[in-house]
């Protein structure tokens, strides 16, 4: 009896075995986990104008659209003044990845909106490299029936660490303008930022047959939610002329700006 209680077991063993041979389980396929969804970013400024009113901006981007190679870029935006006159409203479109970036923006200045009658004014494109510490673009902006500006520019990471971040820019423009009166501008910037969220600016400018102009700018965060989607920054800036025709001519503004993270879809 012994021996037969053996041999079925036996044989129900070689039985399994076959079946497994004959239909192989197969592993469940890993899923990867869903992306982060798209997060619609609302900042708006206001700034003061040495001309008078306020100068009020606002702007709606979208990120998180693309992957952690490449990463679409897509942008509206609008600036006028408390004043009136002309609103300036447009629109940037563009890809980033691998240290690679390109994007154009069309834009138009009118005193009306004219619904979908975009007729862009000023047309921008620029082309971008950025490594871990060096940078370079080229862009050309079109301001039509007004004038024709290349742009070069080269960037380097002076200094970082966990707190502070020290960054160099120099560039050089030609500018043709349709009334015939071109000239160069050549300059160089600073540009400090803090981990708090805090910042320092300083350029030079070079005019060709102008003069030299002098800017400095700084901002600091006043409020930031603990989630971080919600931000209060206070900048202000300055710029003077320190030589030619504009000689001594200072020109200052002071502003905030509220940014907004929203959820995704």
């Amino acid at each position: 009896m012994k021996s037969f209680v053996l041999f079925a077991a036996c044989m129900a063993i070689i039985a399994l075995g076959s079946l497994a041979h004959a239909y192989p389980q197969k592993l469940p396929v890993p899923i990867p986990p869903p992306s982060n969804p798209p997060v619609a970013v609302l900042q708006n400024s206001v700034a003061t104008n040495s001309k008078g009113g306020q100068d009020v901006s606002v702007k709606l981007s979208a990120t998180n659209l693309g992957n952690n190679h490449v990463q679409p870029i897509a942008e509206v935006f609008a600036e006028g003044n408390t004043k009136g006159g002309n609103v300036l409203r447009g629109a940037t479109v563009g890809v980033q990845g691998h240290g690679l970036g390109a994007s154009v923006t069309k834009t138009q200045t009118d005193t009306k909106i004219k619904g979908l009658d975009f007729q862009p004014q000023l047309s921008s494109s620029t082309l971008a490299l950025q490594g871990d510490r060096l940078g370079a673009s080229i862009s050309r902006d079109v301001n039509r029936g007004v004038s024709d500006t290349f742009t070069k520019s080269v960037s380097a990471n002076v200094f970082r660490n966990d707190n502070h971040n020290l960054d160099a820019t120099v560039f050089r423009s030609d500018v043709r303008q349709n009334n015939g009166f071109n000239f160069q501008k050549t300059g160089g910037m600073l540009d400090y930022s803090h981990a708090n969220g805090h910042g320092l600016n300083a350029g030079l400018t070079h005019f060709s047959g102008i003069g030299n102009q002098a800017n400095v700018g700084g901002s600091s965060t006043l409020f930031k939610s603990n989630d971080g989607s919600l931000s209060l920054k206070a900048n202000a800036g300055g710029s003077q002329w320190l030589s030619g025709p504009f000689s001594n001519q200072r020109d200052y503004n002071v502003g905030l700006s509220l940014t907004h993270h929203g959820c995704g879809g």
